[in-house]
């Protein structure tokens, strides 16, 4: 609980001073948070604040950056689902997992090591993301803010996903 209170604290005030010219972050079904417009001129995708929390990491980035304990934007597209191990991927229809996504800097990667993989909790993440329920958010590009830890045997974000969006609209 005082992790979610410590998080709110710094989250709300970076979706007050976010730029329109950077990132505009809009409310979408659910409460999540999205981008409008996410990268600058060096192809980084930038909001303006502290060092982590204000930028968007591409899934390399993410997978190749130590972040410790600190949350951070990752951006990519879905591209296919797991469940326990990323052996279990599944990269094309029909998918049957809804317990995890998984990300890719391109859309139609198919090799587990160029990507990384999201928790869904049962509640809202599952309800907007998974591609067993929604398999037309495959190929979508989305961003989520939380922790890297490693799931399913990659990089990715399970316990302290605090924010996410689409970034595709």
């Amino acid at each position: 609980m005082m992790k979610a209170s410590k998080l709110l604290f710094f989250i709300f005030p970076l979706f007050v001073l976010v730029s329109c010219s950077k990132v505009e972050l809009e409310e979408v079904d659910g409460g999540g948070k999205q981008p409008t417009e996410t990268t600058d001129d060096d192809g980084d995708y930038d909001v303006e604040g502290d060092e982590n929390s204000d930028k968007f990491f591409s899934v390399a980035d993410f997978m190749s950056h130590d972040f410790g304990d600190k949350s951070v934007w990752v951006v990519g597209y879905i591209v296919g689902d797991c469940t326990k191990n990323i052996k279990n991927a599944e990269w094309e229809k029909p998918f049957t997992y809804d317990t995890a996504i998984l990300l890719a800097d391109e859309s139609g990667e198919t090799d587990s090591e160029k990507v990384i993989a999201i928790q869904l909790r049962a509640g809202e993440l599952r309800e907007l993301f998974s591609l067993h329920l929604n398999p037309d958010n495959y190929g979508r590009k989305v961003c989520f803010y939380g922790t890297k830890q490693k799931y399913l045997g990659v990089p990715g974000m399970k316990n302290d996903i605090g924010g996410y969006g689409w970034a595709d609209e």
